[in-house]
């Protein structure tokens, strides 16, 4: 029975992904860009969201499991990779490893937008991802999405935690 209910617990976890904290917020400015291409748009984006994070939970937890692998080892590997991204961007020698990597055509085209709106943005998201990746290092992590639980409504917490 547990085989047979596990996709639909998965299918389930996906959907109401959506609904947590930190993605909720920005669940209005996706909606809306998407009803700005077409009148079925978020519909077809909310699908797209879901099925995309079911698959990949899904996948992950079933990988997950038949590897064996520590949960900590995956979260300090997530935790290095955010900083390695965030040194990245703040790094100008990291920057143009980067840009050689990247494709030239495209890099070409829209350069001129990228560089007057991707200055200030690198260093801030660069920024922001190695401070996430030490808070992760740290278990400072913990405290954060402790303060963030106790000030979201009851409902809330209590929808995106009973799956």
């Amino acid at each position: 029975m547990a085989d047979v209910l596990s996709p639909v617990l998965a299918y389930a976890a996906g959907a109401l992904t959506i609904l947590s904290p930190c993605v909720l917020p920005l669940v209005l400015i996706v909606l809306g860009t998407a009803a700005q291409a077409h009148p079925r748009g978020p519909l077809a984006r909310a699908g797209g969201l879901v099925a995309s994070f079911t698959l990949t939970r899904f996948l992950l937890a079933t990988i997950g499991a038949a590897s064996g692998f520590d949960g900590d080892w995956i979260r300090l590997l997530g935790a290095g990779l955010l900083i390695a991204a965030g040194a990245a961007l703040d790094i100008p020698a990291a920057q143009g490893l980067l840009t050689q990597a990247a494709t030239r055509s495209l890099l070409a085209k829209w350069r001129g937008r990228m560089e007057s709106a991707g200055g200030a943005g690198k260093r801030v998201l660069g920024g922001l991802l190695v401070v996430v990746g030490l808070l992760i290092v740290s278990g400072s992590d913990k405290l954060v999405e402790g303060a963030r639980v106790t000030v979201s409504p009851d409902w809330l917490v209590d929808l995106t935690t009973s799956i």
